[in-house]
């Protein structure tokens, strides 16, 4: 969700919080070096939004720390390092709102495509409306179609990222679209994606 959509949502008194990593309510200081303070940027919300903050802070700031050495900057390790933040981050919000009382949960959990499992399924336990955030096309239609461009362009498998999804990573992708009661996508394009293996699904 677009800061701007949580702006309106806070403005209406809609907004309960936003569980996010690195949050910032302010600009990053003056002092601190140029890349950091440009990375930093990019997580600050607008004043209306900030006081719905929780942040987790610490998964983020090790990932960012560590794909900026050498030995992690390239290869699979910075993708692994962006699963092993997003599944961090899931299990650690499931805990704190699997101890919540009902009168403290909102009615309605919000999460993002490979970082909402465990809590999509806390909230679907719990009696909330769940809404899954698809920002790019169907996993499974991106997978089908890289390994047609791999069938017939064989050197060019190794540039097909899909195809190199382990089977945990879509086990995942699969179990969000199906605790989901909502899916939000950005284009008619991921939606038709999503219709279409729906489709595929119950042939």
């Amino acid at each position: 969700m677009c800061s701007s959509d949580l702006l309106g949502l806070a403005e209406a008194g809609l907004l309960r919080e936003v569980a996010t990593g690195l949050a910032l309510g302010q600009p990053p200081s003056a002092r601190w070096p140029a890349p950091l303070r440009r990375e930093l940027a990019r997580r600050q919300w607008p004043p209306a939004v900030a006081p719905h903050l929780s942040g987790d802070p610490l998964p983020e700031l090790l990932r960012l720390s560590l794909v900026r050495t050498p030995l992690f900057a390239r290869g699979p390790w910075p993708a692994r390092l962006a699963d092993w933040h997003y599944r961090s981050h899931d299990l650690r919000l499931a805990r704190r709102l699997g101890r919540r009382a009902s009168d403290q949960l909102p009615r309605l959990f919000y999460g993002y495509e490979d970082s909402a499992a465990a809590c999509l399924a806390l909230a679907r336990r719990r009696g909330l409306v769940t809404v899954l955030e698809l920002p790019t096309l169907h996993s499974a239609s991106v997978r089908r179609w890289q390994a047609e461009e791999a069938a017939r362009h064989p050197e060019w498998r190794a540039l097909l990222p899909a195809l190199r999804e382990p089977a945990w990573k879509l086990r995942r992708k699969a179990a969000e679209l199906a605790l989901a009661d909502w899916i939000v996508v950005a284009s008619s394009l991921t939606r038709d994606s999503c219709l279409e293996e729906i489709g595929r699904a119950h042939v």
